[in-house]
């Protein structure tokens, strides 16, 4: 089934508040128990916890809105190294490498819904699965991934801008959720956006 069989909106989830006094559960097994005694925040501005075990990371993502604007605009500059390996009418695929591994960046869409396309990236290297289909892991530097993904994300709208009605792109990752929201906002301001769960549904003004 398509993504965009099954566009529907959702109840948003809270997150829980934190209090001093909390006890939250560290460790590489989740076994360690630790008390927080305060907060901070970490230089990209993200959250902290300070604990009787030392200080412990909040989110295992950063949050986009969190960080400081001079990062985001290196994050979403353009330029980057990369090329088109293919541009048709239903299809556009670039490729780009990560220190020494490749990723694809594909764009599709099929005849019978014209106008929506689905949008994918992934590790290109040989033997790897689909449960990569959408991973940044093991590249080093998932920042450098979602950059360059951001730049060929801005040159596939200008070429096919006329084609274009809906787009709907996955981010599996959490970590990547919010900086596909943000790319979203500045790559397609205006463009209406519905998130559902890992799945993000843009709709272009009209």
């Amino acid at each position: 089934m398509r993504a965009s069989e099954f566009i529907t909106e959702v109840e948003s989830y809270q997150p829980p508040s934190l209090s001093v006094g909390d006890k939250i559960l560290k460790g590489k097994f989740k076994n360690s128990t630790a008390e927080i005694k305060g907060f901070t925040k970490d230089k990209h501005n993200q959250p902290v916890l300070k604990t009787n075990k030392g200080e412990v990371q909040l989110f295992k993502p950063r949050v986009a809105k969190l960080m400081k604007e001079e990062e985001l605009t290196e994050l979403f500059a353009p330029g980057k190294d990369w090329k088109w390996s293919f541009t048709g009418s239903e299809e556009a695929v670039a490729v780009f490498h990560v220190g020494e591994i490749p990723y694809m960046f594909r764009a599709y869409t099929y005849s019978d819904t014209p106008g929506v396309w689905e949008v994918e990236f992934k590790n290109a290297e040989r033997g790897q699965s689909k449960s990569s289909k959408f991973g940044l892991t093991g590249t080093g530097n998932s920042a450098e991934v979602m950059s360059t993904i951001a730049d060929i994300m801005r040159a596939f709208l200008e070429k096919y801008k006329d084609k274009i009605e809906r787009l709907v792109f996955t981010a599996k990752e959490s970590s990547r959720q919010a900086l596909y929201a943000r790319m979203a906002k500045r790559l397609m301001p205006g463009w209406k956006l519905v998130q559902i769960a890992g799945d993000f549904i843009l709709t272009a003004p009209r």
